[in-house]
């Protein structure tokens, strides 16, 4: 032993053997994925939707970007197809279909869009801020 370094205390040991086990056992059960789903719902029900809203940036490189969007009620896209929805022609790529708590990823052309589904889509930003423009007007 170093001189002047004392070891830890019995305590401290334990304390911190016991946080390590609460963490562990959080992910184990997964409680840690459900507190943040909680919390997240939590957030979005207060948030004012427009028809076909433009929501959180992802990724942003150079002037293209990942971002989420929500598909309304009154929305002109809402039940159609995702390959008669006119996204492919303005080169915006959907990723995935988020709806209730199930994710489509890679989703189908034949897959129908609903009201409160998110789509994770990629493309550039004007084309996106158009089609925003478009539909909430």
């Amino acid at each position: 032993m170093r001189a002047g370094l004392t070891p830890p205390s019995v305590f401290l040991i334990v304390f911190t053997l016991a946080i390590l086990l609460t963490i562990g056992l959080a992910f184990w059960l997964g409680l840690l994925d459900r507190l943040t789903n909680a919390i997240l719902r939590r957030l979005g029900r207060g948030q004012a939707s427009t028809n076909f809203a433009v929501k959180e940036v992802c990724h942003q490189s150079s002037d293209s970007a990942v971002r989420r969007l929500s598909v309304a009620e009154k929305a002109s896209i809402t039940s159609l197809r995702l390959k008669n929805a006119g996204l492919q022609e303005r080169d915006i790529t959907v990723l995935a279909i988020e709806r209730g708590s199930s994710i489509l990823s890679h989703p189908q052309p034949e897959e129908k869009l609903l009201a409160g589904d998110w789509l994770l889509c990629y493309a550039k930003l004007a084309q996106i801020e158009a089609l925003d423009k478009r539909e909430t007007n």
